[in-house]
C-alpha cells in the first residue's frame, strides 16, 4: 500500500491526508484491461433516464396543433352561452308575464251594466277578463246607478264582484199633476204653482197636495216613490152630483193606470183621485208586456181597490257543472231545468253546489218570452 501523503493543489499548506487505497491496474488508463470496461458502461444495463417519463414531466405539444384544438372548443363554449342567454331572456319574461296576470269577474243586479277599466270600455255584465297585478278603477253603469269601484288584483288569482246596482237609487222622485189648468198647488203648505205641472225633486213618502181655491179646492195624499214619477189627477169643475173617489191598485210591480185612454197615475200611488162613479180601468207594464183591463164602480168619498192577478212566466236555468237552484228563498230543484212557472217580475235566484261558492242572479220575467239563465259556477 503507498501511504504518501497527498496535497491538494487548492489547499497549500493543508496538513496531508492519507492516501486512499491504491488504484487497481485494471483502473489505470494505460491499464490492458481500461479498453475492454470502457466500452461496457454499467448504466447500459439499466434503462435509459430519457425514456421514463416523471410526474414532474408535461407533453410539449406544437403550437399549432394546440390552436387546431382549442378552436373546436370556444366555439362550442360561445354556441351554448348564447343559448342559454337567449333562453334566460325569453324564459323569465314568459314567466313573469304569465304570474303578472289575475282574472276579475264583474257581476251586476240588475245585469247588462256597461263596465270601464282604466278609463276603457271592456264590456256589459256580467263580464269576465284579464288584468295585470295591481290596483285599477273599475267603473260600472247602469240604468239604475252608476258605482266607481278600485280592485286591487293579486298575479294568478281570480276574483268576483258583485254589484248592486239596485242599491243606487235616487233620494228624490217627482210629481205630475193634471186634470184642470190655472188651479193653485200647495205642496204640503208651501205654493208650488198652478197646474198642470211637474214638480221635481220631491223627498220619497206621502205629501198632502191641495189643488183650487176656496170651496172647490181638492186635498189629496200622495206617495212619491224615490226615483219615480207620482201622478195625481184632480178633476176639477166636475159636474153637480159626482164627488171624488179614488182608486187603488195593489201589484207586485209598478204598473201604468188609465182611465179609458187617459193616464191618470201608477200603482206606486196610495190612491188615484177620480170621480165617484163607473170607470173602465186599464194597466200597464210595457217590459213585462202585462195588460189589464177591468170595470169598476167607484163611490163616492170611498177607495176601490183593484188586485192584480200576477199571470206566470217560463224561466230556463242551467249550471256547470250543476246546482241546486232556489227562487226567492224558494227550492225548485237542480239544474237543468227547463219550462219553470214564475210569476212575472224581477225575482232573485239563487244557485248553490256544495264544491262552489254560492252565486245570485237578479232576473226579470216577462210574457214576451222564456227567461233563460245560465251560471258557471267555476268562475
Amino acid at each position: 500500500m503507498d501511504t504518501r501523503a497527498v496535497t491538494p493543489p487548492d489547499r497549500p499548506g493543508a496538513p496531508p491526508e492519507p492516501a486512499g487505497p491504491a488504484a487497481d491496474p485494471a483502473d489505470e488508463p494505460g491499464s490492458p484491461l481500461a479498453p475492454e470496461l470502457a466500452s461496457d458502461d454499467p448504466l447500459s444495463l439499466f434503462a435509459d433516464d430519457s425514456a421514463i417519463v416523471h410526474p414532474d414531466q408535461r407533453v410539449q405539444t406544437p403550437r399549432r396543433a394546440r390552436a387546431a384544438l382549442a378552436w373546436p372548443i370556444v366555439a362550442a363554449v360561445v354556441i351554448v352561452a348564447s343559448s342559454l342567454a337567449a333562453a334566460w331572456r325569453w324564459w323569465p319574461a314568459g314567466a313573469t308575464a304569465a304570474a303578472a296576470m289575475g282574472t276579475v269577474a264583474i257581476e251586476t243586479s240588475p245585469p247588462g251594466a256597461s263596465v270601464l277599466v282604466d278609463g276603457r270600455e271592456r264590456g256589459m255584465t256580467p263580464l269576465t277578463l284579464p288584468l295585470p297585478a295591481g290596483t285599477h278603477t273599475v267603473t260600472v253603469n247602469g240604468t239604475t246607478g252608476r258605482r266607481e269601484l278600485s280592485i286591487t288584483v293579486a298575479a294568478g288569482t281570480h276574483i268576483v264582484h258583485h254589484v248592486e246596482l239596485a242599491d243606487l237609487a235616487p233620494t228624490t222622485g217627482r210629481l205630475q199633476i193634471s186634470g184642470s189648468s190655472g188651479a193653485p198647488i200647495v205642496l204640503d203648505g208651501t205654493r208650488r204653482g198652478v197646474t198642470p205641472a211637474e214638480l221635481a225633486d220631491i223627498p220619497p213618502g206621502e205629501h198632502t197636495v191641495t189643488i183650487g181655491d176656496g170651496a172647490a179646492a181638492v186635498t189629496q195624499r200622495v206617495t212619491v216613490p224615490a226615483g219615480g214619477v207620482a201622478l195625481l189627477l184632480v178633476p176639477l169643475g166636475q159636474p153637480a152630483g159626482q164627488a171624488p173617489a179614488w182608486i187603488s191598485v195593489v201589484a207586485p210591480f209598478e204598473l201604468q193606470v188609465f182611465d179609458g185612454s187617459a193616464l191618470i197615475g201608477n200603482s206606486t200611488t196610495s190612491r188615484i183621485l177620480v170621480l165617484a162613479g163607473r170607470h173602465t180601468i186599464k194597466l200597464v207594464n210595457a217590459e213585462l208586456q202585462y195588460e189589464a183591463v177591468q170595470t169598476i164602480d167607484v163611490e163616492a168619498g170611498r177607495v176601490a181597490t183593484i188586485r192584480v192577478e200576477v199571470p206566470n212566466g217560463v224561466l230556463h236555468v242551467n249550471a256547470v257543472p250543476w246546482a241546486e237552484v232556489f227562487v226567492d228563498g224558494r227550492r225548485v230543484g237542480e239544474t237543468p231545468i227547463a219550462n219553470l212557472a214564475v210569476p212575472i217580475g224581477a225575482h232573485e235566484i239563487t244557485l248553490r253546489n256544495p264544491k262552489f261558492p254560492e252565486q245570485k242572479r237578479s232576473v226579470v220575467i216577462s210574457l214576451a218570452g222564456p227567461s233563460r239563465l245560465g251560471v258557471d259556477l267555476r268562475q
